[in-house]
């Protein structure tokens, strides 16, 4: 399984180069999708002649090699930009252990990947060192391990400095992929910015590297065999309900499920799994349609940017989604099937629910809310909200 999940997976929900304001950008983001080993998400935005040349299990073992023969990553600098012959070069000195090399990655016009290699680079005596996170006055954080079985997860707690008493807290679920604490993509990282704002507001957060980004070269060892949404997501989130519920600053009767993309799908599972009593689920951008047809739409719209009919969009999009579905276990088809978020969503009756959409969002689109909201029609207590022009970021 390894690298196929996690990379379908990145690619079902990632952001299109429209999303990116500028060359750097877009190269952040294919940095990082380089360093979590989406070969897919990269190449998908690659040209013909790249795709040919760097096969997705040669590009997915890159970051692997590169620490078993330079060492960890000690620091990294801004990007540079180098314009060449109508293709725009964007260079980045990393600093590793033993060796400093210069991550060069080439596009084209159109933004797609027309190279990528590693050169050598001049060594310094002192490598300068990653951008430690800012915390914002006020705000103050604190380790958490989301920690049971053989899974163990690290995270962070936020809370704000000034507490009258015990305080509300939420749990942040990320979208599909091998995601970080932060929900890292390219230079946004929603969950961190979530956490600081609702701490200045008097909410605690918490927020950990998922299970598929810190277990990916062993995930299905520490899942029991097991592939499908409650070991990618679901079971660690519960856990960390009942850790959090066990905190002296926190309120266990005011906690809150805050799930971004297939962690607003997985939303309602959580708080109906949960061992100690949710208070209300928060779905951002919260797909409620089968992955299937959510990924056939998906590609239909990145084949018609590539100039191809509504036709033949279709039917590219068609042999691409089968194609893409048959690399998943089939313990994960099967539960795709099994789980029902609408159903499970109504079975709550009338928890507190709040579901936020952004017109812009061509991945989880306003169909999906409205979903959500005809099954929920009634729950009295839940609330829906569409915001415009806002993307699958927010």
């Amino acid at each position: 399984m390894k690298h196929k999940l996690l990379t379908l997976l990145g690619l079902v929900l990632s952001c299109l180069p429209l999303c990116a304001d500028n060359y750097t950008d877009w190269a952040e983001r294919h940095w990082k999708w380089i360093q979590n080993g989406q070969a897919d998400s990269v190449l998908v935005y690659a040209t013909a002649e790249v795709k040919a040349a760097l096969p997705a299990a040669t590009l997915a073992g890159i970051w692997q090699q590169l620490g078993q023969q330079a060492g960890a990553l000690q620091g990294q600098d801004e990007w540079e930009m180098q314009p060449t012959a109508g293709f725009q070069v964007c260079r980045r000195r990393l600093a590793f252990e033993h060796a400093a090399l210069y991550l060069n990655l080439t596009f084209d016009k159109e933004m797609k990947l027309a190279g990528i290699s590693f050169t050598p680079a001049p060594l310094r005596k002192t490598p300068r060192p990653l951008q430690p996170e800012a915390i914002p006055e006020g705000v103050e954080e604190v380790s958490f391990t989301v920690s049971h079985g053989e899974v163990e997860l690290p995270g962070l707690l936020t809370l704000p400095v000034a507490r009258k008493g015990k305080v509300p807290a939420v749990v942040l679920v990320h979208g599909s992929g091998p995601n970080d604490r932060n929900e890292t993509l390219g230079p946004n990282q929603p969950f961190r910015e979530l956490a600081h704002a609702l701490a200045a507001k008097g909410i605690a957060v918490v927020r950990y590297d998922k299970r598929t980004l810190v277990y990916r070269d062993n995930f299905e060892a520490v899942s029991n065999g097991v592939v499908n949404y409650d070991s990618e997501a679901v079971d660690d989130a519960v856990q960390a309900l009942k850790q959090l519920a066990a905190i002296d600053e926190i309120d266990a009767s005011r906690l809150y499920v805050v799930g971004h993309s297939l962690g607003g799908t997985l939303a309602p599972r959580i708080a109906s799994l949960s061992e100690v009593p949710v208070a209300g689920i928060i779905g951002l951008a919260a797909a409620a349609r089968p992955i299937e047809q959510m990924l056939h739409e998906q590609l239909t719209y990145i084949a018609q940017l590539e100039g191809l009919s509504s036709k033949e969009a279709a039917h590219k999009a068609k042999a691409q989604t089968q194609a893409m579905l048959q690399t998943l276990p089939q313990t994960y088809l099967d539960f795709r099937k099994q789980y029902n978020p609408l159903a499970t969503a109504r079975a709550l009756q009338n928890l507190p629910m709040l579901f936020i959409q952004g017109t812009h969002d061509y991945q989880v689109t306003r169909d999906d809310l409205m979903h959500w909201k005809k099954a929920l029609r009634k729950n009295t207590a839940a609330r829906f909200v569409l915001l415009p022009e806002l993307d699958h970021l927010m």
